[in-house]
């Protein structure tokens, strides 16, 4: 498996680069340390890029899924 600059997805559009990294809620912590500590991630967002981290979890007991964006890098 292969993450360009320590990302799982990237999405551009005319004027926005943006490296998306998308991980469980419990393992946001350690994934924010790890793309943080990256030197390609670094590199990512000194070239104007933007990195953003999604974490997943289930609310409650329901079949129901909830997303958080966060930005790893500020």
């Amino acid at each position: 498996r292969f993450d360009p600059f320590g990302f799982d997805l990237m999405a551009v559009r005319p004027g926005r680069t943006l490296g998306v990294q998308v991980t469980s809620a419990s393992n946001a912590s350690d994934r924010r340390k790890k793309l943080n500590a990256n030197p390609k991630t670094r590199a990512w967002i000194d070239a104007g890029n933007e990195a953003l981290l999604l974490t997943w979890w289930r609310r409650g007991n329901s079949k129901k899924w909830v997303i958080h964006k966060r930005e790893v890098i500020q």
